[in-house]
């Protein structure tokens, strides 16, 4: 019993440092500018999350780990990840973000470096927690998995208000097909990988537009 209070304890914490601040975000500012002060900052503060999320993904026992979607990465992976990267891609044109939630003013080999790594630690955190963590280890709480997989939907949703309600449309939809991807097989690389290629790309987009 004192184990699953833990395990809820984390979930709950971990919810309210990565759901919170796209909520106060959303309400306090129309206009998010990114360069390489913001860009930099941001990658700072989201470490502790990431370490925390690493930690706690690979702590325990190989099953443990195995669950969580630490699995190698296999040939079926790779349609899988394409599936995922049409799907992220037209559902950008479908939901575009508001164009006034962030504007991009990087530039040059520095500008685009940040943005891979603000898109890798970005996607690195999202998935450990939002299918990693949750989609494993509330299921092995007892919680059905249709609940787990809503729950997961609609916090990962709700951390891109700040980006207006077209953005929001877009992770839902985005969060769900990750989520089907994630329980039909735990696997980790593939949906980090399609995560962060799409972050990259988004991005990157921004500072020709």
């Amino acid at each position: 019993m004192k184990g699953r209070i833990h395990l809820y304890i984390i979930t709950l914490l971990v919810s309210i440092v990565l759901v919170l601040p796209g909520i106060l975000l959303n309400q306090t500012s129309s206009s998010y500018i990114l360069d390489d002060k913001t860009i930099t900052i941001s990658i700072i503060r989201g470490l502790p999350a990431l370490a925390l999320l690493l930690f706690i993904s690979l702590y325990g026992s190989p099953d443990d780990r195995r669950r969580r979607g630490w699995n190698q990465p296999v040939l079926s992976d790779f349609p899988v990840l394409l599936i995922l990267l049409t799907l992220t891609v037209s559902l950008s044109f479908l939901f575009p973000a508001a164009d006034s939630s962030y504007t991009v003013q990087l530039s040059g080999w520095k500008g685009h470096g940040l943005i891979i790594i603000l898109a890798l630690s970005t996607a690195f955190t999202e998935e450990l927690f939002f299918r990693s963590w949750l989609l494993s280890t509330l299921p092995a709480l007892g919680w059905p998995r249709w609940l787990v997989f809503v729950i997961s939907v609609v916090f990962f949703a709700s951390l891109h208000l700040w980006q207006g309600w077209s953005a929001v449309f877009f992770a839902a939809v985005s969060g769900a097909a990750f989520s089907i991807c994630f329980f039909r097989r735990p696997g980790l690389i593939v949906l980090i990988t399609a995560h962060t290629i799409h972050n990259a790309m988004a991005l990157i987009m921004m500072t020709v537009r």
